[in-house]
């Protein structure tokens, strides 16, 4: 999501777009076609590389034709008309049946049917698994084989026959092909949060809801567009008759489910539904139509960090200031993580600017939603200053509440159990155990957190490549270096060594999580409890006031050097309902 940009900032040259290689319906390894019923003569609409292998026939020789393309002089007629009765009714079936090859070679089918529904009980699809081909004519013969298998073989055949359809029907729920995957979305104001409870916005969203039913898009006003991202667009909305402006992201449920998004966007919407932080974006409501999904979010007059970075001269900020963004996404991280999530895209694009200048992490799609976390108190050595290594930490069985030694610090640690094998992320950020497909877990998000100090830092990343093949081979070969401008402090060259260890094993919060990272002496002086009270470098209301009064003359405020936002939540003049195409 590419929320407002900073100043007069044009677009970006390379836009850093995420990737997303995880598991489709093309990747299972079962024999079987799908089949669509709403189309005439209920044509194949996808067939397995196990079937065209088992077939010999070609996929464009398959696509579009009924099944029965497989039938031979052989084949059983009252078969036949069994599996058109499981059809007719809906009911799953697994029968024996004799197929032909391309070639005329006969082999006998152990074959099971499975209907995949809609929420209204419409059959959608239906699933075709070829469970046991292993009575197979020579090839050239044409009479059938010998079928040897005993009933209790053919029983444990339609249990497989019944698995296997399960298991093909879930994935392609999961890919948007089964009933509605959109139904779980309540469409509703989400509960009310501790952080958001006496939230304007909130309350006034809340009224309307209880007023008219639910929320529709003619309740807002489009004022303009604020960005486009790889799956969707974000327009800037007001609340009609009021003055609230919001961020409403725009997705086309057909578009997610034609490039296999679908299991992504339920995994954002379920990240938002559940957190509650300062420093992680609010999602107030979803609103669906026959064709879009748009979630209501809040709005960032700040916009991007990516562009108040590019906003600068050298395209880089000053080492306190990278410090107290970092601060700040590291708290935002502990939470996730806390909660099991990983995070799995940490990049200045993804980190928006409130107006009262403090970070919001956004954009939780390509995160990993299955992890468990069960936090604990562990004691660590009063003796082990900040400037010792992670290996400073004692373990010792977990501490009962309340209970804290004498002269021991209680380190909170909330790392999440999980392992993911997903080749997700931006490049330039990805680590080195998933670009190696070795399988990734927390550490991945220290990983990346090492890589936007960095930038931040240097205006650049340490192992940027001129192709992403290149990209790839400098993050698993070569070692970490720094720029000798601008000079940055011991401590800060240190903490990116140790989070950007190749070795997840060695990289620092593998250990111990965040509370690891926030020793490390870089944060010396970081008041962690009152971050979000603390003064941020640059405030996008204040700046933009600034701007408003002629501070700058041409219309740009500073401050502290920063230039400021132009086109804030006030800019843009408020026109006519445009939501026509969704």
């Amino acid at each position: 999501m590419i929320p407002s940009g900073i100043g007069k900032v044009g677009p970006k040259a390379f836009p850093r777009v995420a990737m997303d290689l995880a598991t489709t319906v093309e990747r299972i390894q079962q024999n079987f076609v799908i089949c669509d019923p709403s189309l005439p003569d209920c044509p194949i609409v996808f067939a397995s590389d196990a079937f065209l292998d088992l077939t010999e026939f070609p996929r464009e020789e398959v696509l579009g034709r009924n099944c029965r393309f497989l039938q031979g002089p052989g084949t059983d007629p009252g078969t036949v008309q069994t599996i058109r009765d499981a059809i007719k009714s809906g009911d799953e079936i697994t029968v024996r049946i004799l197929n032909y090859k391309r070639s005329g070679t006969p082999f006998w089918n152990m074959f099971t049917l499975a209907p995949m529904k809609d929420s209204d009980d419409t059959i959608r699809f239906l699933v075709g698994v070829q469970v046991d081909v292993t009575a197979q004519g020579a090839a050239g013969d044409t009479a059938a084989p010998a079928w040897t298998k005993s009933p209790s073989d053919e029983a444990e055949k339609v249990q497989q026959g019944n698995q296997a359809a399960s298991l093909i029907s879930s994935a392609l729920q999961n890919l948007g092909w089964g009933a509605s995957p959109w139904a779980q979305i309540s469409g509703s104001i989400m509960r009310a949060k501790p952080h958001k409870a006496s939230d304007a916005a909130f309350q006034a969203l809340l009224r309307l809801q209880q007023r008219e039913g639910q929320l529709r898009l003619n309740h807002f006003r489009r004022v303009k567009q604020l960005g486009a991202g790889d799956v969707g667009l974000v327009d800037l909305v007001q609340l009609q008759g009021t003055d609230m402006k919001f961020a409403m992201k725009t997705l086309d449920k057909w578009e997610m489910q034609e490039r296999n998004k679908v299991a992504r966007v339920l995994t954002e919407e379920s990240i938002l539904t559940a957190i509650d932080h300062p420093f992680l974006a609010t999602c107030y409501c979803s609103i669906q139509t026959d064709s879009h999904l748009h979630f209501v979010m809040e709005f960032c007059e700040g916009g991007e960090l990516y562009g108040l970075l590019n906003a600068q001269p050298r395209k880089r900020l000053k080492e306190s200031h990278v410090k107290f963004y970092a601060a700040e996404v590291l708290i935002a991280l502990q939470y996730l993580h806390l909660l099991g999530y990983i995070y799995r895209d940490l990049k200045p694009e993804n980190i928006l600017l409130h107006h009262t200048g403090h970070v919001l992490l956004t954009d939780f799609d390509l995160s990993y939603a299955r992890g468990t976390t069960t936090p604990r108190m562990q004691a660590t050595n009063a003796e082990c200053t900040p400037r010792h290594s992670s290996s400073c930490t004692k373990v010792e069985e977990p501490l009962q509440p309340g209970q804290a030694p004498n002269g021991d610090e209680l380190l909170l640690l909330a790392e999440p159990v999980a392992r993911a094998n997903s080749f997700v992320g931006t490049e330039e950020y990805l680590a080195p155990e998933v670009i190696n497909a070795a399988g990734h877990a927390a550490p991945v998000d220290w990983w990346s957190f090492g890589i936007l100090i960095y930038e931040l830092m240097f205006g650049t990343t340490p192992f940027r490549g001129a192709r992403r093949e290149e990209t790839f081979e400098n993050v698993l070969r070569n070692p970490l270096t720094f720029p000798s401008k601008p000079a940055i402090s011991p401590e800060a060259q240190d903490l990116m060594s140790q989070l950007l260890a190749k070795d997840p094993a060695q990289r620092l919060g593998t250990r111990a999580g965040a509370e690891e990272i926030k020793k490390h002496p870089w944060f010396e002086g970081i008041n962690w409890a009152l971050l979000r009270h603390q003064q941020p470098p640059y405030v996008p209301r204040r700046a933009a006031a600034a701007a408003a009064s002629g501070a700058a003359g041409s219309g740009n405020a500073s401050a502290d050097g920063v230039p400021g936002a132009a086109g804030g939540a006030g800019s843009g003049n408020v026109g006519a309902n445009n939501f026509d195409n969704y």
